[in-house]
Formats: C-alpha cells, structure tokens, sequence
C-alpha cells in the first residue's frame, strides 16, 4: 500500500489547527493522540462533521460516511486521514 507524504505528528498538527478553528474552547485542553472526540474534547457530531468536512477539504480527500461516524479517538482520525491520503 502506498504511504501518505506526511508525517503523523503533521497530520495531528493540521487537524488540531483546524479543532481549534472550529471549536476555540480547545485550545486550553491537553490534547494527545489517545484523546477521544466526544469524551476527553467534549466535540459533539455537528463540530465532529465540521472538523472532518474541513480535513477533506484541505487534503482532497472524502471519509466514507459509515466509517468516519465510528472514529473515536485523534488517532483513529489521524491513522483514517493517512490511509486516504496514501490511497488517492
């Protein structure tokens, strides 16, 4: 399988840029890679969709509906952006 150009820590790096654009009540939260969207960064679906609307966006890519609705962790979201990134 083709591997993405971009490093994980990167990947983290722009989808916290685009968290905190999106909900700016995050940037005083610890955020890791073990972090869970709805539990430990309190993102509820509508911020969730925004995040991942604007990740597609800035790296040209499109989440499978059923598949983005079970990620739950920022690792879960940065290994699925990598994965597509890698496929297109």
């Amino acid at each position: 399988m083709a591997k993405s150009k971009y490093t994980d820590k990167e990947v983290f790096d722009q989808i916290m840029s685009i968290a905190y654009t999106v909900v700016p009540a995050l940037k005083g939260k610890n955020v890791t890679m073990n972090s869970t969207m709805s539990d430990d960064l309190g993102l509820d679906s509508l911020n969730f969709v925004m995040i991942i609307c604007k990740i597609e966006a800035l790296y040209g890519i499109k989440f499978d509906d059923k598949k983005w609705e079970k990620l739950s962790s920022m690792s879960e979201v940065v290994a699925e952006t990598q994965r597509l990134i890698a496929k297109k």
